[in-house]
């Protein structure tokens, strides 16, 4: 078995990849600035299956019921404070993200509720970017019911080429493998231009 030192920046570099791997992808499909700010971000439904878990946090994926909806049951398996800085449980979001979100107002909401099983009673949400200043992780109490927790942020312009913005859940710090469950993850641009919508008309 591998030791942490060895185990983790392995696991990371491997995240790295997978994220390269996806989002080139999806390159051939460049996003306008006024389509971003008319349709925004979301993760919900079959692809939840594309978020990342980082080191010490995990997920696994529900499909929806007749009688519940498509959600991801997140946990974290050891405290956080042994688990290397990471944005938990996350979305990446493209340089066409970055660079179309950079200084506008945006409403982040993750709905979500405690697990069915072992339920966590709190967790934390952020949004994070390359070196242009992130929200910080915001603490949110979860209830038995699904709810929407929500965080207004501005994102600042990038130092540079625009690069990865990352939008995570940290699923409780203790590490006893308590459970929430979340339905979708996304983003609304509050402050868009008047413009957008004449410049992305709709599909």
């Amino acid at each position: 078995m591998l030791k942490d030192r060895f185990f983790y920046p392995l696991a990371l570099a491997l995240i790295a990849g997978m994220i390269w791997y996806a989002l080139s992808l999806s390159s051939v499909t460049k996003l306008s600035d006024a389509c971003i700010w008319q349709n925004g971000f979301s993760v919900q439904g079959d692809d939840l299956i594309t978020l990342t878990a980082s080191p010490g946090t995990s997920y696994e994926y529900v499909g929806a019921t007749p009688t519940d909806s498509a959600h991801i049951i997140a946990l974290t398996q050891i405290p956080r404070r042994d688990a290397p800085g990471s944005a938990g449980v996350f979305a990446s979001l493209g340089p066409d993200y970055e660079r179309a979100l950079a200084g506008q107002n945006i409403r982040i909401t993750v709905r979500a509720r405690a697990g069915r099983k072992n339920p966590l009673d709190l967790f934390d949400m952020g949004y994070f970017t390359a070196g242009a200043g992130d929200s910080g992780w915001r603490r949110r109490t979860l209830t038995p019911d699904w709810k929407d927790y929500v965080l207004d942020f501005s994102p600042k312009p990038p130092n540079g080429d625009p690069d990865l913005d990352y939008l995570g859940v940290w699923p409780g710090d203790s590490g006893e493998q308590k459970t929430m469950d979340i339905e979708f993850m996304k983003i609304d641009v509050l402050s868009k231009p008047a413009s957008a919508s004449r410049d992305c008309p709709a599909a």
